[in-house]
């Protein structure tokens, strides 16, 4: 099995570096079979907020993945989304597969 990532953060991009897997840029991958990831909340009917550490990098990754899986613990389920505040985030990181 050949595995390759993108890395939606320089914390990802470390570990992955540390573990053996090279990593691609978003636009340089013609296709994404699976996204991993994970969420800062989540409710009893599964929805969920992804709202720090890359979390536009994230969605826009998620986005072109065949298949997303989200791996979290009870410790962050809550009764009602938006327990906490959420940042805005700006970034270029995939212009070319978003605009083209």
């Amino acid at each position: 099995m050949i595995i390759k990532g993108i890395a939606s953060s320089s914390e990802s991009k470390k570990l992955a570096n540390k573990v053996g897997i090279p990593i691609l840029s978003l636009n340089d991958a013609p296709h994404i079979n699976i996204n991993i990831d994970g969420a800062d909340e989540f409710d009893g009917k599964l929805q969920l907020i992804k709202g720090r550490w890359c979390a536009v990098a994230g969605k826009i990754i998620a986005r072109f993945a065949s298949k997303n899986v989200i791996i979290t613990d009870s410790s962050k389920k809550v009764q009602q989304l938006g327990s906490f505040p959420l940042p805005i985030e700006v970034i270029s990181f995939a212009q070319k597969r978003i605009l083209g």
